[in-house]
């Protein structure tokens, strides 16, 4: 039977991989952007994708 510290544990585990797995994705989408974007709206694309990450790992935080 799982105590309740066992429990606990494992929902940092959960947090922690699903931050990961967030930040991952964040990354592959601003490399994936920035290989079909010209220069003039690199920096563009650049800075929503960061919007997204910053985003992305609040509400990760927040699980």
């Amino acid at each position: 039977m799982a105590t309740a510290e066992h429990s606990n544990l494992l929902i940092v585990k959960f947090s922690e991989t699903a931050k990961t797995v967030a930040l991952k994705h964040a990354g592959r989408a601003l490399v994936a952007r920035a290989a079909n974007v010209g220069r003039a709206g690199f920096t563009l694309r650049i800075s929503q994708s960061i919007g997204y990450l910053i985003i992305a790992s609040t509400l990760v935080a927040h699980v």
